[in-house]
C-alpha cells in the first residue's frame, strides 16, 4: 500500500482511503518507487501466490497506473478468463457440503482429489464424515489414499504420462497431452471414466480428445492434417486469448478486503506453505522429493515450524525443539527450525506431510517400499490447523509455546563441510561471512556497472594467494576440454537440477536415518548462505555444488587402485569395478562432493523400479564411490551421433541433465577448446571465478558472481553504485 502511495497510483476512492491510511512511505519505499519509475514501463511488481485477491488487485493497479507496464513490448500481458462465473474451490466445497448435509446427493464421484486429507472442515465435520453420509461414493485416483479409503469404491486412474488429454496454458493456448507409455496397471483417465459412466459405448481417451479438438481445424477435410500438425507441435496455434491492453478501468468495492489484508493480526500468525517438494502432499510418496533438501532450511523427510531467531530466543528453543501451536482451539506439536530473515511474529509451516495410512515408521527404510509406505508417517499434518477462515485469509492467529521434548531433523546444510572448523557446532557470523566471500561471491553495483571494476571486485572477494605452481606436469588436451559455468545471478536454489541429476544417473534414495548421519547420495547439492549485519533481515544466496572435474585432482593422487582417473578430455572418470571403497578420494576432495554406497541400495529392484532406471548409466553396488561425471553418457552419445552424421560436434549438442532442467538457464556446458562456445565466453567473463582456486586444483567448473544493486540513491536521484554510510 505504501508503494502504491509513493507511485501516486490512480485508485478508486475507497481503495485510495485504505492506501492513505497505510502511513507515510519510508525512505526504502521511496527509493524503490524511484527505481521502478526510472525504468520507463519496463519494471514489474509481483504479488506472492498466497496473497489474497485484494492484494493482487492493488498490484495490478500499480503495474497499470503507476508503472505503465502493460502493452506492446512491455513486461506484462493479460489473458481473458474462460469461465469468469466459476466459483472458487472453497465456495464449491461449501456448496457440496451443504448438499450432502441436506441429503440431496445419492452418488459422489471424486476424480483425483483427496479432500479427506487436504480440505478444511465444513460446519465442524471433516470430509471423511461427510463422505460417509453419501449412499454411494467412488474415488478415482493413483493410490488408495485417505479419500480412497473413505469412499465405498476406489478405482485406479492412469498417470498423466499414460493418458491422452488437452489443456490450456496461462495465455489460453491449447496444448496436447500425449501418453509416453501404455498404462502399467490398467487404469482409466478421468475422461475415460466419465465416458464409462455416461455413454452406452465407452470411448478411449484418444477418441475423446480428437472429438473435443475437432472444432479447431479449418474444416472437416483438413482435420487429419491438422491433427498430425498438433501432435507434432504439441499445441494448437492461434488459440491464445491474451489481450494487448489491460482490462477496463479499475473498479472499487474491495477496500474492506484490502484493509483486512494489510492490517496486523495483533499477535503471532501462522502461514501455510505449499511444500517446495511435495506441493500439497500429492507427491508425498515420491522418495526423490522426500529426500530433496528444502532450499531454505535444507531439511529432508520432514516439515517444521519456521521461526525467527528473536522468536526462538523468547521461547527458549533451538532447532529440533518441539513447539506447541494452537489455532482456533486445535493444537499440534512439531519441531522448530530457526531461520534468519523470518518475521518475528510469523510462524511458517509446510503442508503435505503427516500421512498416516499404515503402521510404519517415517522414511526409515525406503529401498523396498510398499504402496504409500514412503509417505506414511513422514512429518506433521499441518492441515489439521488450517481452518476454512485460514484458507480464505492465507493466515491465521496462532498461540505458540514450548512443546514437549526434542525431534531429530535431518538437515544437510552442514554436511560434507569444506572447512569443518567453520561449519561444525554453533556457526559464528564471521565464519559465515568468510564462506560467502570465498565461495559464493557477491558484488554490489549500480545501474551501469564498470566491467573492469566488477572483475576486480570479484577477484578481491576471494582469498589472495601467491602464483600457483604444480608438482605435476600439465595435462595435454588434443581434442575437447569439457567445462561448466554456473551463474549465481540467476540461480534461485529451486533444486530442479538435483532431481534431474538423480533421475539421469540412477542415484539412490537412502532414507531419513542415513541422511541424518550425512550419508545422502546426491551428486549435486545446493549450498545456502546468509550474509549481512542484521540476523533478522540478512541477504541470502544459493550456490550449486558438484564435482568440479579438477585438472590437478586431489582425489586421483590418493586412490590406491586408480579407480578415479583423468581422461584425455579433462573429465575426472570413475571406474566402478576397480573401486575397493577406501574413501581416500572423498577425504582428499576439497569440495566434498563424492558419495559412498554404504548399503546395497539397489538390491533386487522390482520390475516397476527397474523401469525407472536410466539404462545408459551403470548401477552402483555397495562399497563403491560415485560422483558427478558431467553426464559422460550424454557426451558419448552426442559424439557418436556427430560421427554417424559425418560432422564435428557443435556447441549445444551436449546438455547435461542439470543444465537441461534449470528453469533459469543458470548452468552452461561446453568445450573450452571452442573459443566461440557459450561456456568459453562465460568463463572469460568479468564475473567468472573458480572456487578454491588457491588450492591449485584447477577446477573446470567456474562460477559467475552475483551482482547486487542495493538501490542507494544519491540526493540528485542518480545511483552512484557506492554504498553510503549511515
Amino acid at each position: 500500500a505504501q508503494l502504491a502511495k509513493a507511485l501516486e497510483v490512480d485508485l478508486p476512492s475507497d481503495i485510495a482511503n485504505v492506501v492513505a491510511s497505510a502511513g507515510v512511505p519510508d525512505d526504502r519505499i521511496l527509493k524503490m518507487a524511484a527505481d521502478l519509475k526510472s525504468q520507463g514501463g519496463n519494471a514489474l511488481v509481483m504479488a506472492g501466490d498466497r496473497q489474497p485477491p485484494e492484494v493482487h488487485a492493488l498490484v495490478h493497479a500499480i503495474n497499470v497506473s503507476g508503472l505503465g507496464a502493460v502493452g506492446s513490448g512491455k513486461p506484462l500481458e493479460y489473458a481473458e478468463v474462460r469461465y469468469p462465473s466459476r466459483p472458487s474451490h472453497l465456495e464449491d466445497l461449501e456448496l457440496l457440503a451443504t448438499r450432502i448435509k441436506s441429503g440431496e446427493l445419492e452418488h459422489l464421484i471424486v476424480l483425483g482429489a483427496n479432500p479427506v486429507y487436504d480440505a478444511p472442515t465444513m460446519g465442524g465435520e471433516n470430509w471423511g464424515q461427510l463422505i460417509s453420509e453419501v449412499p454411494s461414493s467412488i474415488h478415482l485416483g493413483e493410490y488408495k489414499d485417505e479419500t480412497g479409503k473413505a469412499c465405498a469404491w476406489h478405482m485406479n486412474t492412469t498417470h498423466f504420462l499414460e493418458q491422452w488429454g488437452a489443456c490450456r496454458s496461462w495465455d489460453g493456448t491449447i496444448t496436447l497431452q500425449q501418453p509416453l507409455i501404455e498404462p502399467l496397471y490398467a487404469g482409466r483417465s478421468s475422461v475415460e471414466f466419465m465416458s464409462i459412466l455416461n455413454e452406452d459405448s465407452p470411448r478411449s481417451g484418444y477418441n475423446i480428445t480428437r472429438e473435443i479438438l475437432s472444432g479447431n481445424a479449418d474444416s472437416d477435410s483438413d482435420f487429419e492434417e491438422s491433427w498430425r500438425k498438433w501432435i507434432h507441435d504439441g499445441f494448437i496455434g492461434g488459440t491464445s486469448n491474451t489481450v494487448d491492453k489491460a482490462p477496463g478501468a479499475i473498479k472499487g468495492g474491495w477496500g474492506d478486503g484490502l484493509q483486512r489484508a494489510i492490517q496486523s493480526t495483533g499477535g503471532d500468525e501462522i502461514v501455510f506453505l505449499q511444500d517446495h517438494s511435495l506441493f500439497d502432499g500429492r507427491y508425498a510418496n515420491n522418495g526423490w522429493l522426500q529426500e530433496l533438501p528444502d532450499p531454505m532450511t535444507k531439511v529432508t523427510w520432514d516439515n517444521c515450524a519456521i521461526v525467527s531467531p528473536m522468536k526462538a530466543n523468547s521461547l527458549g528453543v533451538k532447532n529440533g525443539d518441539m513447539l506447541k501451536l494452537v489455532v482456533e482451539g486445535k493444537d499440534l506439536q512439531m519441531p522448530a527450525f530457526v531461520l534468519p530473515g523470518q518475521n518475528e511474529q510469523t510462524i511458517a509451516v509446510s503442508l503435505g506431510y503427516g500421512r498416516l495410512l499404515a503402521d510404519r515408521a517415517a522414511g526409515r527404510l525406503s529401498r523396498k517400499p510398499l504402496i504409500y509406505q514412503i509417505a506414511d508417517g513422514v512429518g506433521f499434518d499441518t492441515y489439521t490447523l488450517r481452518s476454512e477462515n485460514a484458507v480464505k485469509q492465507g493466515f491465521a492467529s496462532v498461540t505458540v509455546s514450548r512443546g514437549d521434548g526434542e525431534y531429530v531433523l535431518a538437515t544437510t546444510q552442514d554436511h560434507n563441510p569444506i572447512r569443518p572448523e567453520a561449519f561444525m557446532g554453533d556457526l559464528q557470523r564471521e565464519a559465515e561471512l568468510d564462506r560467502v566471500g570465498e565461495f559464493a561471491r557477491t558484488v554490489e553495483t549500480g545501474f551501469s556497472p564498470d566491467l573492469a571494476a566488477v572483475g576486480q571486485a570479484v577477484k578481491d572477494a576471494g582469498p589472495h594467494h601467491p602464483p600457483l605452481k604444480s608438482l605435476f606436469p600439465d595435462h595435454e588436451y588434443k581434442s575437447h576440454k569439457w567445462a561448466m559455468s554456473i551463474d549465481l545471478n540467476v540461480c534461485t536454489g529451486c533444486s530442479a537440477c538435483v532431481i534431474a541429476c538423480q533421475a539421469e544417473n540412477n542415484i539412490s534414495v537412502v532414507g531419513k536415518d542415513e541422511v541424518a548421519t550425512g550419508r545422502e547420495m546426491h551428486w549435486m547439492r545446493i549450498d545456502r548462505y546468509f550474509r549481512g549485519e542484521d540476523v533478522e533481515n540478512p541477504e541470502m544466496i544459493h550456490q550449486p555444488m558438484t564435482c568440479n572435474q579438477c585438472e590437478n585432482a586431489p582425489c586421483e593422487q590418493v586412490c590406491p587402485v586408480a579407480a578415479t582417473v583423468h581422461n584425455e578430455e579433462g573429465l575426472n572418470d570413475m571406474v566402478y569395478n576397480r573401486c575397493i571403497g577406501t574413501r581416500y578420494c572423498s577425504n582428499n576432495c576439497p569440495y566434498k562432493v563424492r558419495r559412498f554406497n554404504y548399503y546395497n541400495n539397489t538390491h533386487e529392484p522390482s520390475k516397476t523400479e527397474q523401469m525407472g532406471y536410466n539404462p545408459t548409466v551403470t548401477i552402483r553396488d555397495r562399497g563403491v564411490m560415485e560422483k558427478c561425471t558431467y553426464c559422460v553418457q550424454r557426451i558419448n552419445k552426442a559424439k557418436i551421433s556427430a560421427h554417424n552424421d559425418r560432422r564435428d560436434l557443435k556447441d549445444g549438442d551436449i546438455v547435461p541433465a542439470c543444465a537441461q532442467t534449470c528453469p533459469t538457464s543458470a548452468i552452461s556446458f561446453g568445450d573450452l577448446s571452442d573459443p566461440e562456445s557459450q561456456v568459453a565466453m562465460t568463463q572469460n567473463s568479468h564475473r567468472s571465478y573458480k572456487m578454491l582456486a588457491e588450492l591449485n586444483v584447477r577446477p573446470r567448473t567456474s562460477y559467475l558472481a552475483q551482482l547486487k544493486n542495493p538501490g542507494e540513491m544519491s540526493p540528485e536521484g542518480d545511483d552512484s553504485g557506492e554504498k553510503k554510510e549511515g
